[in-house]
């Protein structure tokens, strides 16, 4: 039994070797090694969000003979980890976990695109309140309560507690109350249920929950803007080839061309305008710099102070 199963121990690595050598004879890019992307929804909506980017990775292989395998990350960890591992070349990240790529990855990634919505490839989030509250600048919050977004999120997070600190608020020191709700649409909503006295959340969600005629503007108001974030960054592996390089970049400025509107669309299923090739390192590293006093340390302590109720 013990040789038996020594040998097909030695068949399955032998095998797993011959398709790795196989994989690296063909060019990559192509049908039989093609280029592994991945996504950080996560398992629960995961499917959803590779169905939804499908048809432009299909269109793009269809216009340009670029083929890809597409995947979901189980979480932030393990989408950066797989990246600087090499596993796979391509990434959709938020721009704090690009940030983080940076770091850990020694600088292996290379933005691709990020999507146009709206007209921008920019985008603001707000800290919200109710009207009446007396609660007129971000000082205003010192001993109140506020819901935060998920831990790894730009706009419902980091961007709100760097502003919260550089309106000289201590947020694990200063607040009475930090509920981190994990999502956009759970911090509005602990805002219109009173739960919280603030919430963030970017200005798209808002205008969609007022749309929606969950939020009544008249009742609801921003108490402070941020500065223009870019959207989130498709991100590549710089050492792949030049010319693969160059190709991924004209199609994704021109995809929009070969879609129908309906069909191009962001992994979270909203329709978008199109993709911003031209969008560059510089400003994404201008937003990191501004979330630089977001460290370990003053997660650790917002963290703390979530779990204390």
């Amino acid at each position: 039994m013990q040789l038996r199963q020594l040998l097909i121990t030695i068949a399955v690595s032998l095998f797993i070797c011959s398709e790795l050598l196989a994989a690296k004879g063909k060019p990559i890019g192509s049908a039989t090694n093609p280029l592994k992307v991945s996504m950080i929804p996560g398992a629960k909506e995961g499917k959803q969000a590779i169905k939804n980017v499908k048809p432009i990775y299909d269109t793009i292989t269809d216009e340009f003979e670029i083929h890809f395998k597409l995947s979901y990350g189980e979480s932030h960890e393990a989408v950066i980890e797989a990246f600087c591992d090499q596993q796979i070349q391509l990434a959709l990240f938020d721009t704090y976990t690009y940030g983080e790529v940076r770091k850990k990855c020694h600088n292996i990634g290379e933005i691709l695109a990020a999507e146009v919505d709206d007209g921008s490839s920019s985008y603001y989030f707000g800290i919200f309140v109710r009207r009446g509250s007396h609660l007129n600048t971000l000082k205003d919050l010192t001993g109140k309560n506020i819901a935060l977004g998920g831990q790894h999120s730009t706009s419902s997070f980091d961007f709100p507690v760097s502003m919260l600190i550089g309106a000289g608020i201590n947020p694990g020191n200063d607040l009475e109350h930090i509920f981190v709700t994990g999502s956009h649409f759970s911090s509005v909503e602990a805002l219109l249920t009173g739960k919280a006295i603030a919430a963030a959340t970017y200005f798209m969600n808002w205008r969609k929950a007022v749309h929606e005629g969950r939020v009544d503007p008249l009742y609801f108001k921003p108490l402070a803007k941020s500065i223009p974030i870019p959207n989130n960054p498709f991100v590549m592996n710089k050492n792949l080839p030049k010319t693969l390089k160059t190709k991924l970049r004209e199609a994704f400025h021109v995809i929009h061309a070969a879609l129908s509107p309906d069909k191009l669309l962001s992994v979270d299923g909203h329709k978008i305008d199109r993709y911003d090739v031209d969008i560059g390192t510089q400003i994404y590293i201008d937003t990191l710099n501004a979330l630089e006093v977001v460290t370990d340390e003053v997660k650790k302590s917002i963290l703390e102070k979530a779990n204390q109720h």
